[in-house]
């Protein structure tokens, strides 16, 4: 199989209307989220804006795309899925990646489906008189999140305990993506310049009076972590087969 019909295949698999996950995460759990929103900013006696709406996207987005790729090499080798593709045609690298490139795209669809609820429930007006540029930020934003999420199942199923290294290492990938503005907390400083998402948030942020070098600066920091994230992880499959090739 090719890697598009691997992405095909897994983007049939889980976008499937009978499966109650997908049901969950593309109609409630946006839905629920963006309730939460709005009623903290009626407390906060503040008006239910568009940035809240790419919060909730956002972070929905970044959230299902590393869940659902964290333990993904993990569940494979624990059914015998993973030694079966050993012995198969194609690159278990390239499985991996067409998952994660999948979750990434479902994430995105997340992200719409946000806007949607915010557009006609919650009735916030967005304006954006760039589309384009905007179409650019979530492509990249794609193929960041490709990356991301296969750095971060190389990681989590090399690691002893799987689930509670995932439920880690989450929260503070969201936290130094730029989503929330934490300027008062150092150490998210730092991480943020290995964070191929933080440039893009901010790009995603201020989109309509971004400036064509910022965001051309920003979009090559983004590609070029995430090359090097994609060499990692390519490292850390091939230990994580050989690891499991000598215990079986």
């Amino acid at each position: 199989m090719t890697f598009l019909n691997l992405v095909i295949f897994n983007l049939k698999y889980f976008t499937n209307f009978k499966n109650k996950f997908f049901q969950f995460l593309f109609f409630f759990q946006p839905l629920f989220n963006l309730t939460t929103f709005y009623f903290l900013a009626k407390l906060g006696v503040k008006r239910f804006e568009p940035i809240h709406i790419i919060v909730t996207a956002v972070t929905g987005m970044i959230t299902f795309s590393l869940y659902s790729t964290g333990s993904y090499l993990y569940i494979e080798d624990r059914d015998d899925t993973l030694k079966l593709n050993m012995f198969s045609s194609t690159n278990i690298f390239i499985i991996a990646l067409s998952k994660a490139t999948a979750n990434s795209i479902v994430g995105l669809i997340i992200f719409f489906v946000s806007f949607f609820y915010g557009a006609f429930i919650f009735k916030v007006e967005f304006y954006n008189n760039n589309i384009g540029l905007l179409i650019i930020i979530l492509i990249v934003l794609l193929v960041v999140l490709t990356a991301i999420g296969l750095l971060f199942t190389s990681i989590v199923s090399n690691s002893p305990n799987i689930y509670t290294v995932q439920n880690i290492l989450v929260t503070p990938i969201i936290l130094a993506s730029g989503i929330y503005p934490l300027e008062n907390f150092k150490i998210f400083s730092i991480f943020k310049l290995i964070n191929p998402l933080h440039p893009l948030i901010y790009c995603l942020y201020n989109t309509p009076d971004i400036q064509y070098t910022t965001l051309i600066f920003n979009i090559g920091h983004a590609i070029l972590i995430s090359g090097l994230y994609l060499l990692l992880s390519y490292v850390l499959i091939k230990k994580f087969i050989m690891r499991g090739t000598r215990q079986k």
